[in-house]
């Protein structure tokens, strides 16, 4: 708790005597204290106070859907983008799998192209493309 100023008593009655008298439980709230020390011209009118808490709320309402609009969008762009980096990641593996073989078979058709004539040159790049 906070300590009374010197020269001020513990029950005091003046304006902000309230404050340092003990509570009924022998713990004192500051807190508690010191909002019923504000003066009652400084709350505003209930009509008024009403009225900002429902605009309040509103926007907060608001704004409320306005995020779980954002995170459905941002939820459905996840779940396209994880369809298509399936896709591609499929896709890469065929290739890293495929790539030896096709490495193979154009060294080989490398080596033998001098023995090759035209049309085998044709199939065996037609082979190649197929695969």
């Amino acid at each position: 708790g906070t300590a009374p100023p010197p020269g001020s008593s513990r029950r005091s009655s003046g304006m902000l005597g309230g404050m340092w008298a003990a509570p009924a439980s022998g713990k004192e709230d500051s807190r508690k204290s010191v909002s019923n020390a504000v003066a009652p011209e400084a709350a505003p009118p209930d009509a008024k106070a009403a009225e900002v808490a429902v605009a309040a709320a509103a926007i907060s309402d608001e704004e409320v859907e306005r995020i779980r609009e954002q995170l459905a969008s941002l939820d459905e762009k996840i779940q396209t983008q994880a369809k298509n980096l399936t896709a591609v990641r499929s896709v890469l593996i065929e290739v890293h799998v495929n790539l030896p073989l096709h490495a193979v078979r154009a060294s080989r058709i490398a080596l033998r192209s001098t023995e090759l004539s035209r049309e085998e040159r044709k199939l065996a790049l037609s082979s190649l493309e197929a695969k």
